[in-house]
């Protein structure tokens, strides 16, 4: 409760193996373990959820995260 989606993703990312996660992996892991704090109204332009357009622009714009050496369809944390 209170967590924003970057401390959810935060979360989830620490619990995972290495770290990482695909982006579709990383919604499932926010989507499972915070279902009732998510937005789930659907963009107007989209028909994405707003909580998932917000876990994918910060995945690709926070300096927290960036994309796997190994795995670019991967995402880890920066340390």
């Amino acid at each position: 409760a209170g967590m924003t989606y970057c401390q959810m993703i935060e979360a989830v990312l620490s619990a995972e193996p290495g770290r990482t996660g695909t982006f579709v992996q990383i919604c499932k892991l926010v989507e499972s373990g915070y279902r009732e704090h998510l937005n789930w109204k659907l963009e107007s332009d989209r028909k994405t959820h707003v909580w998932k357009s917000s876990v994918r622009k910060i995945l690709f714009s926070n300096r927290k995260f960036r994309r796997s050496d190994a795995d670019k369809n991967c995402f880890t944390m920066i340390s």
